[in-house]
């Protein structure tokens, strides 16, 4: 009993201790823009599209809004091998004004080889991505472009918040996905990144173009995180995280339960290709410590004297994910969300194992039983 609370202690603590200095970071994070207006280059935004017709017209009309020059930016459509054809986009008489060409994927299927090919076709240096179905801020361009002018950086991280205006499915999923955001961002404040967001992701071209061999190319997603860890290994100053509420894009929830599950078990399944300790030891850390949780709460019906264990992890863990999402939280404007907080710390646990679990066992067929079976 003794070894099992020394145990549980050790885990408490250290989540407590990293959400905290994470809070510090992020609290102490700015990103001063003092752009040189006579260093002028152009962007190219890339949008890879999968049979999302209908969302990827609402992006392309949002983005006739942007405050950016449509001079200083072209659009590359990517069609990832989709069902039906797109080519009549190009003829929608409100979207001429925007530089807008599309290409077709010309490797295998995938979001990571539709990014590569509409890399390799920019005319521009700077690279900007996101996904069909999000519509930005109408100074997100212009955010992102001046955040290069002024720092040069190799990759820039930006903020992705989920529409959540229908059901409490959504505002869970809202809530959840801003999480994921928060640790990204803080942990790109603290020097260490570990997470981002192919859906607001900018880099230079030349990163991605010799990063390619090491992102993983048999595997089909991935792509902003092993290009960030491969920023990471050879670039580690030249990552920023852009701290602008004008750089928000925003994304849809998923409309159903095995939607939403099916993408988090999509996104952990690439956990076992991950080769950063940080983001091994974070994500281990998140996982013993919500296991313990479901353990201790198990063995609690057993022997009552463990649930003040429980008592003591939910609490030490509440009091550092509130600090934490609070403060995140008002910079992306959703403290109205925060009246979820206590309801999500109940069912997270549960959740996370879950998706964790089978994502792992996804990942592990993937990667070993698919290849042995060939």
């Amino acid at each position: 009993m003794i070894l099992l609370i020394f145990y549980i202690l050790i885990i408490i603590l250290s989540y407590f201790s990293l959400i905290i200095y994470y809070l510090i970071k992020w609290s102490r994070y700015t990103i001063e823009v003092d752009s040189n207006p006579e260093f002028s280059r152009h962007i190219s935004l890339l949008i890879p599209v999968y049979n999302e017709k209908e969302n990827l017209i609402k992006l392309l009309c949002s983005l006739k809004n942007q405050s950016l020059s449509k001079k200083n930016f072209e659009v590359i459509i990517i069609d990832d091998h989709s069902k039906n054809s797109l080519e009549n986009l190009l003829r929608i008489p409100n979207l001429k004004d925007l530089n807008l060409s599309l290409l077709q994927n010309k490797y295998e299927q995938g979001k990571k080889h539709a990014i590569k090919t509409g890399v390799e076709s920019a005319k521009n240096e700077w690279i900007v991505t996101t996904d069909a179905d999000c519509v930005p801020h109408n100074k997100w361009l212009e955010s992102i472009y001046e955040a290069f002018k002024s720092k040069n950086p190799k990759l820039i991280s930006a903020p992705v918040v989920m529409s959540h205006k229908n059901s409490f499915f959504q505002k869970f999923q809202a809530f959840e996905f801003s999480s994921l955001v928060a640790t990204g961002a803080a942990s790109i404040a603290s020097g260490s990144p570990i997470m981002c967001n192919g859906a607001n992701l900018a880099f230079q071209k030349d990163l991605f173009l010799n990063a390619f061999p090491e992102l993983k190319p048999e595997v089909k997603t991935g792509d902003d995180i092993f290009l960030l860890e491969y920023a990471k290994k050879h670039f580690p100053a030249d990552i920023i995280f852009l701290k602008n509420y004008d750089a928000i894009v925003t994304t849809v929830a998923e409309s159903g339960l095995l939607d939403f599950f099916r993408q988090r078990i999509r996104w952990t399944s690439k956990s076992l290709y991950y080769k950063d300790p940080l983001l091994i030891f974070v994500s281990s850390l998140v996982f013993l410590l919500n296991l313990n949780i479901l353990i201790t709460t198990a063995l609690s019906f057993i022997n009552p004297d463990l649930l003040y264990s429980v008592i003591i992890q939910y609490g030490i863990k509440s009091i550092a994910d509130f600090l934490f999402l609070r403060n995140f939280f008002k910079f992306l404007r959703l403290e109205k969300l925060m009246w979820m907080f206590p309801i999500v710390q109940i069912i997270y646990p549960y959740y996370i194992i879950l998706v964790s679990v089978s994502g792992i066992i996804k990942s592990f067929y993937n990667k070993y039983v698919k290849v042995f079976k060939k």
